[in-house]
């Protein structure tokens, strides 16, 4: 029974460095938790100090596994393929300004070039912004007012007849 007990930790360590390479959604660390469940259970059958050895091992091992794996795994090429970039200030530099001019256009007026249902462009101060319209379709020409901004999305609306300056 101790042979079982060895077998099913090897296989629970195998299962959870597979895991960190091959993208199964958790299914293998599953497998490989229950495999540690049984070894312990194994453990326990053959002498109960050889049970309580292995769960005392496991909760020391089991945190600092996970530890060194979220420092491996970004590493990794599944990692760095799951794992996006931290971008660093000079390269969201162009779309933070962007952010700041495209927030100035707030309560401006302009007219659709294109059919907005929801996404279109509009032109404002002779510019060309791809718009959002504000849950309703805007045809071409119809003058709109920019509602607000969130974030690079630019909401706009028709025009009522009190607001036409």
């Amino acid at each position: 029974m101790i042979w079982l007990g060895i077998f099913l930790i090897v296989l629970a360590i195998a299962l959870f460095v597979a895991e960190l390479f091959l993208p199964t959604s958790g299914m293998l660390g599953g497998v490989a938790a229950l495999c540690a469940i049984a070894a312990i259970v194994c453990f326990f059958k053959t002498a109960w100090w050889l049970g309580e050895v292995s769960v005392l091992a496991l909760i020391i091992i089991t945190p600092l596994a996970l530890y060194l794996a979220l420092k491996i795994y970004p590493r990794t090429p599944v990692g760095k393929a799951v794992i996006l970039p931290i971008t660093d200030a000079a390269a969201a530099a162009p779309f933070a300004n962007e952010a700041a001019s495209l927030k100035s256009l707030e309560g401006k007026q302009g007219r659709a070039l294109t059919l907005l249902r929801p996404a279109g462009s509009v032109e404002i101060d002779g510019q060309r912004i791809d718009a959002l319209s504000d849950n309703e379709v805007i045809e071409p020409g119809t003058a709109v007012t920019v509602a607000h901004v969130v974030g690079l999305k630019v909401i706009v609306k028709p025009v009522t007849s009190s607001e036409r300056s």
